[in-house]
């Protein structure tokens, strides 16, 4: 049998799923001593090295990313909601 392919909505769903209630908790801690998302995920990726199963794994959801043209518009979103 042929594994199937990961895809980012795979990797989404995981997240959202698997993840999200732990990280919100996890966040929630974070805001009681002022640290953002933004610096725990910096710190995070700064400190991770990818084994060979998810470099290939990201350079192929890099390839084949069907939200490759949605996350400017996400990031477009964020900023006008925070103009007005």
């Amino acid at each position: 049998m042929k594994p199937k392919a990961q895809t980012i909505l795979n990797s989404e769903l995981w997240l959202r799923h698997s993840v999200s209630q732990t990280l919100f908790v996890y966040l929630k801690t974070l805001e009681d001593a002022n640290i953002s998302i933004n610096e725990l995920f910096q710190v995070f990726m700064e400190q991770t090295e990818l084994n060979p199963h998810n470099e290939k794994r990201l350079e192929t959801l890099l390839q084949d990313n069907p939200y490759k043209n949605q996350f400017k518009l996400i990031d477009e979103s964020v900023i006008l909601k925070k103009e007005a």
